[in-house]
């Protein structure tokens, strides 16, 4: 009896040849092989908004502003909300959540830095909430819908703020997080209409950005 050998589809043998010459050509890649620069570039579909950082909440934008300006906190993969210039995350435990709802008091940590080594205060988290919800039109309404809920902000002291909010607010965790919540120098920004570089807590500046460099 004899068998009947199947004929390999001419198409499936081209793709596994492929696959075979991509795995040999991509392994002979090391990291050796990359170009060391200090420079990050990123590369996005559309020409960025003009530098101010709450002028636009298109994601294309915040994406760039959010590896200069840092929120008090945000939320990580696992939808865990983690601290960055914040000390702690308020909880019922620590004092920072109020038993009624209607308020939230976060904690700075001591220390940091802006870029040009002017120390983050409780002064830039104000500044930055009387900006956003100022009739500035370097604000867009994106901005301001994350604090809606919000009756009034105090400064407790310079490394201390209370949110009071209007009424028992489960959501408490939106204002000055993520990327909606990022903080503003009152130093750099409070005096100028538009900015001339990006400045961060922390090392990182941003003084050009190129529109249509291939």
């Amino acid at each position: 009896m004899k068998t009947q050998r199947k004929k390999l589809n001419p198409f499936i043998v081209v793709i596994m040849i492929t696959i075979i010459c991509l795995t040999g050509i991509l392994s002979g890649v090391s990291a050796q092989n990359i170009k060391k620069d200090d420079t990050l570039r990123i590369l996005i579909w559309e020409n960025p908004e003009p530098v101010w950082p709450y002028k636009s909440g298109v994601y294309k934008d915040l994406e760039i502003f959010r590896i200069v300006y840092e929120p008090l906190a945000s939320f990580d993969a696992d939808g865990k909300l983690v601290p960055i210039l914040a000390a702690e995350i308020p909880t019922r435990e620590n004092g920072g959540l109020a038993a009624d709802g209607k308020s939230v008091t976060w904690k700075l940590k001591r220390g940091v830095h802006w870029a040009d080594r002017t120390l983050l205060t409780v002064d830039d988290v104000m500044f930055t909430y009387e900006h956003t919800m100022s009739s500035s039109p370097l604000v867009q309404k994106t901005f301001k819908a994350r604090y809606a809920m919000v009756r009034d902000v105090e400064k407790i002291d310079d490394y201390t703020i209370k949110v009071n909010f209007k009424k028992p607010n489960p959501a408490w965790a939106i204002p000055f997080t993520g990327r909606y919540g990022m903080i503003l120098p009152r130093h750099i920004l409070q005096a100028y209409t538009k900015a001339d570089s990006l400045q961060s807590p922390g090392p990182k500046w941003c003084r050009r950005s190129t529109i249509n460099e291939k």
